[in-house]
């Protein structure tokens, strides 16, 4: 199974809820360079490793190389969509504090201090409509962060049923209990920790941090079509 997203969308949480289920490899510490290193390889090189049975996950992949190992191995295509203005906030605090290269982090940080957001959201949303008009268009299903945040267990349950022949009902609410936010972090929901990478584990944190006016109408102008097509807002008058 291959999962597409943007950063900051839940991709970690969401390929290592369904390694744990499915009991594939989770080849996401390898997505950049090994895993797809070993999926173009030719077959005879494999060594008894089953590709169809990785969880493999991607921000960014050739399109060409994507459509070679979804025909190859008959990999099902996941696109994990989050409503971008919370991917910003998630990006902005990963790069500032979390971040462990020193040098983007001093980059991000005067950012901060000479208040230049309006390029960080413009180019990001910009980078996050390419990526949506990329990829999603060439994934199997679309489902989105905010499903799995408010009930996980039922959005893995219609992932899976296309998978798997039968659903194991007691294994995946155990991997969902063992997932949960509070669980992986040992905060609840909504406390925050900067310099973690599960950092707030809620949805709509954008609204503390781009809700001015001056942020609105950016993000407006870059995505707001995408936000209403996708359901997260209703029209334009948010």
């Amino acid at each position: 199974m291959i999962i597409l997203s943007f950063p900051r969308s839940g991709r970690t949480w969401l390929i290592r809820m369904l390694a744990n289920y499915l009991s594939y490899y989770n080849a996401n510490k390898h997505f950049s360079k090994v895993g797809k290193d070993l999926l173009m390889a030719p077959l005879t090189d494999i060594n008894n490793i089953i590709p169809s049975s990785f969880v493999i996950g991607y921000h960014n992949i050739l399109l060409e190389e994507l459509e070679i190992i979804q025909h190859k191995y008959n990999m099902n295509t996941v696109y994990l969509l989050r409503d971008p203005r919370d991917c910003l906030t998630s990006l902005y605090y990963y790069n500032t504090t979390y971040y462990q290269n020193r040098a983007i982090r001093r980059v991000f940080r005067k950012l901060k201090y000479n208040f230049d957001m309006k390029y960080f959201i413009r180019s990001n949303l910009r980078e996050w409509r390419k990526h949506v008009d990329d990829y999603l268009h060439l994934s199997d299903k679309t489902i989105k962060y905010e499903d799995l945040n408010v009930d996980c267990y039922g959005t893995l349950y219609n992932l899976l049923k296309d998978e798997v022949s039968e659903i194991d009902r007691s294994k995946l609410r155990d991997v969902v209990e063992e997932n949960k936010f509070d669980n992986i972090t040992s905060r609840k929901k909504g406390e925050e920790n900067k310099k973690n990478f599960y950092r707030k584990g809620i949805i709509g944190d954008w609204y503390n941090h781009f809700n001015q006016p001056k942020y609105k109408n950016i993000i407006k102008d870059e995505v707001g079509s995408y936000l209403i097509e996708h359901g997260y807002e209703n029209d334009i008058n948010w």
